[in-house]
């Protein structure tokens, strides 16, 4: 009888290493499920000022520039002087605090800047604001100086410092496409994909604050005088961080879908586990 019994329990001892090497896989995977997980928000100008995030700044009252939403997003279209008439800022920010790295980019489309007359230029501010001391000020722009036939971009790196802001200009220019943004650490890297076609493209990166984002804010500038046509169309702002803290629930909600594929396909496994370890004890004499 003790022969008999010894046997069934060696016929039965492989199911604990089985339990264990699977429970080790459990506990591996998963913190390997939540690491590095990111949220995003999407902004899509396409909807018009139904989103919430939206905080929309229109030409200034009487300026013959115009702004509209359709299907494709928000088209700026400023015109040249009209006298007595006023200039100004037009676009939106979003304010929200994002941690972490993160990724912004913005898809947009420009169908006509050239430079005006005067002033030092104008054109599309790509920028956000770091929630850090000094308010660093991280923007990728496309600028068209006085006199100039077409664009180019400008990186520029601003603060309260007191210290001039930081200006490099880069060979490429957005046709249509998208400009990014991105913090890995305490590095900025600003990006420019020039045509859905075409490589991203790394045209600088330089030491920043690691602080929260404080606002995500697109502007296309005027100049008091001497304004050329402008024709600018912003589809679609995105932006991925560590996480975020804001009014309304993010577009994906803190768990991913393929978080929670791996989430539900352990949930199975410790269930397995469970299930053969009550059959073994249920076996097993007393």
């Amino acid at each position: 009888m003790r022969k008999q019994l010894h046997e069934k329990r060696q016929r039965e001892q492989p199911t604990i290493p089985c339990v264990r090497r699977a429970l080790a896989a459990v506990c591996f995977l998963l913190p390997a499920a939540w690491a590095g997980a990111t949220e995003e928000i999407v902004i899509d100008l396409g909807r018009g000022l139904t989103d919430a995030l939206i905080d929309f700044v229109p030409p200034p009252p009487g300026s013959p520039d115009r702004v509209s939403f359709g299907r494709e997003g928000m088209r700026i279209l400023q015109a040249s002087d009209v006298k007595a008439r006023p200039t100004g800022i037009t676009g939106f920010k979003s304010t929200l605090a994002a941690s972490g790295d993160f990724t912004v980019q913005m898809d947009a489309k420009i169908r006509q800047l050239k430079g005006p007359s005067g002033g030092w230029g104008h054109g599309l501010l790509f920028c956000i604001y770091l929630d850090d001391p000094q308010q660093t000020v991280l923007k990728l722009n496309q600028v068209a100086y006085p006199g100039a036939a077409t664009h180019q971009t400008i990186v520029e790196i601003s603060s309260r410092s007191g210290s001039p802001p930081f200006v490099a200009a880069g060979p490429n220019k957005l046709d249509d496409g998208k400009l990014i943004i991105r913090r890995r650490g305490n590095e900025a890297m600003f990006l420019i994909q020039p045509s859905p076609a075409s490589q991203v493209i790394e045209v600088f990166r330089h030491k920043c604050p690691t602080e929260d984002i404080r606002t995500v804010e697109v502007w296309s500038t005027r100049v008091d005088e001497g304004n050329a046509p402008t024709d600018i169309l912003v589809r679609q702002v995105t932006i991925e961080a560590g996480g975020f803290y804001t009014f309304k629930k993010p577009v994906l909600g803190w768990i991913t879908r393929w978080q929670a594929i791996i989430v539900a396909h352990l949930a199975v496994i410790a269930a397995a586990i469970s299930y053969r370890l009550w059959q073994a004890r249920r076996e097993s004499p007393a």
